[in-house]
């Protein structure tokens, strides 16, 4: 009986071709919106925290715990001393890709008349250069040696100046001891990264200048370490903890893991329970234009269900022929979704999707938020995971769509579904 009752749910998929052919049309774009929804999201999470620890945090980042504390304010003063000693250290240790130092001061950023506050970071060029990709980003000069000196200058911050390659600027600022300090740099390179803020703002100097600005010699705010497995950040940043504590590199040393960076640890979270909600919106949207497809396909077919009711079927075998009908559909839907959803979302994989260019230039620059959060190019990221929970999600719903009508109609009288009066 069982092969009967498949059968019938399999032929009666061909039995009404445009009724079907709309359920499963509504299912197949159902998935594909969810399947994009979620690969969309899981990039922006994804991108997020990888710059983030590109940029800012490492997969450990050493510093003082004052420092940690007023990070925002960037406190000048509060270095960790002897930092190229510490650096040759831990570069020593078994698991460690790269070490980078840094120093980071605000800024009053001069060119003739015009002047703009900035942020300066003095990295080593090497360092930038091989984790944080700021070369593959010059949209106009060349990337700087270190030895000179030279600046890297962001895109909008250099058109709000006025700035071209081989421009003069002059940083000035006060130094740890609060005297004010000026020094002349030629402009080397513009760099465009796609995040706002970096390109509104940020200056790039060799370390060597940014400590002369500062005279904080063999001294550095931060040091980011990266390591060939960033899952043991927490591991290694308790194996270190004895050489901070030696107090020699300053007081109340402090090393942390990536995962508990205020924006990675604390904002992050916050951020994606917002994705996440608009994710179950969307998730709610497909369910409910799966389930009401899927319910209209029971209630048209009294006269049907009464036919076969009437020449002896059992209302357990109508029902099951009818989820039997809702579980073929759902699955065809399904696959076609996935498919289609899996493969715009791949293609845009490589792509991605600009939304400076939809938003308008001028309107994206106006996005000014003082967090690395999101670029102007979005990848989304689609995973197997992804591919098999909105398979699966598409069959549940549409037979979850199914089981209260089908149970309702397989209780019908032959002479109740002819009157079609069947209450659901």
């Amino acid at each position: 009986m069982f092969s009967i009752i498949l059968k019938l749910g399999w032929k009666n998929i061909s039995r009404n071709k445009k009724r079907t052919f709309f359920t499963i049309l509504a299912i197949t774009v159902g998935i594909m919106m969810l399947v994009f929804a979620s690969s969309y999201i899981q990039g922006i999470m994804n991108g997020t925290t990888e710059v983030a620890k590109r940029m800012r945090t490492g997969h450990v980042k050493i510093m003082t715990s004052e420092y940690s504390r007023l990070e925002r304010i960037m406190p000048k003063e509060e270095l960790v001393l002897k930092s190229e000693d510490l650096t040759d250290r831990i570069r020593k240790i078994d698991g460690v890709k790269l070490v980078s130092q840094m120093v980071k001061f605000n800024a009053l950023i001069s060119k003739d008349e015009l002047n703009e506050p900035g942020l300066v970071v003095g990295a080593d060029p090497g360092i930038i250069k091989m984790h944080m990709g700021i070369d593959d980003m010059l949209i106009s000069g060349k990337y700087f040696n270190g030895g000179e000196k030279e600046v890297m200058i962001g895109r909008i911050f250099a058109e709000k100046l006025g700035v071209m390659v081989n421009d003069e600027l002059l940083l000035v600022t006060t130094d740890i001891n609060y005297s004010t300090y000026a020094l002349p740099f030629r402009v080397s390179g513009i760099f465009n990264t796609g995040y706002t803020y970096i390109d509104k703002h940020m200056i790039f100097v060799p370390l060597k200048f940014g400590r002369e600005i500062l005279d904080c010699q063999d001294s550095s705010h931060e040091i980011l370490i990266y390591l060939d497995d960033q899952d043991k950040a927490a591991e290694f940043t308790s194996g270190i903890k004895s050489i901070l504590s030696e107090g020699i590199y300053g007081e109340s040393i402090v090393a942390v893991p990536w995962e508990d960076d205020e924006i990675i640890g604390e904002l992050m979270p916050m951020v994606k329970q917002v994705w996440q909600k608009i994710l179950g919106i969307i998730l709610l949207i497909v369910a409910i234009v799966i389930l009401n497809t899927m319910l209209m396909i029971v209630m048209e077919r009294y006269q049907e269900i009464g036919v076969l009711k009437a020449l002896g079927l059992k209302s357990r075998e109508v029902f099951s022929m009818i989820v039997t009908e809702a579980l073929f559909i759902g699955t065809i839907g399904s696959v076609f979704g996935v498919l289609l959803g899996g493969g715009f979302s791949a293609w845009l994989e490589k792509t991605g999707i600009n939304f400076a260019e939809m938003a308008g230039k001028d309107m994206w620059e106006k996005f000014d938020m003082p967090l690395v959060l999101f670029g102007n190019i979005i990848y989304p990221d689609l995973t197997l995971e992804i591919i098999i929970s909105s398979f699966f999600f598409g069959i549940f719903i549409s037979v979850l769509a199914v089981l209260y009508p089908a149970y309702k109609s397989s209780k019908m009288l032959p002479a109740e579904a002819f009157r079609s009066k069947l209450k659901v």
